[in-house]
């Protein structure tokens, strides 16, 4: 089992490698990074009135930053790996893969939610008052789920970039 895991890890090491490779990428996924820790800090700036960068970041504690640096950068590889697979197979990549792009941004969105007044305020509306509760509760083991969402996409793309997938075939350089 041990094992397997570390396997794992390291078809996600290799695809990584593979794909940054090239200093295209490498930009590709700095600016991904950048532009999804911002935008997972701004987005309760935006949804709530008189709110501030400033104000949201002293709500947010160590463990929030930490995983949204932790979720931005795992999303951001996702998503460039995810270019990357489109740019040697075609749109075949986007149709096979990109349910895995949607779900981890999903996970990182409901693992990153901080405050019920900021982040929840549309769980509330759509999954009810006890929900917004659980979310809060468990909002560490809900954060850590939504990593191991991504690494298992992470862990899904890099097969196929590595060539363990024998559904689309890349030649690598």
């Amino acid at each position: 089992m041990i094992e397997k895991i570390f396997q794992a890890f390291h078809t996600i090491y290799q695809g990584a490698v593979i794909v940054l490779k090239d200093n295209l990428y490498k930009i590709l996924t700095g600016l991904f990074f950048v532009g999804l820790l911002f935008l997972y800090i701004m987005l309760p700036v935006w949804l709530v009135p008189g709110n501030d960068f400033l104000f949201q970041i002293s709500i947010f504690g160590p463990w929030n930053l930490l995983f949204l640096v932790i979720l931005s950068a795992l999303t951001a590889i996702l998503i460039t790996m995810q270019v990357y697979l489109f740019t040697k197979v075609g749109r075949k990549a986007f149709y096979d893969g990109g349910g895995s792009v949607i779900s981890g941004v999903f996970a990182t969105l409901v693992g990153t939610a901080s405050c019920v007044g900021c982040s929840l305020g549309v769980v509330f509306g759509v999954l009810g008052f006890g929900m917004v509760f659980f979310l809060t509760e468990y909002q560490i083991y809900i954060a850590s789920g939504a990593v191991l969402v991504l690494i298992m996409a992470l862990w899904l793309i890099a097969r196929r970039i590595v060539g363990h997938c024998l559904k689309c075939e890349i030649l690598n350089e």
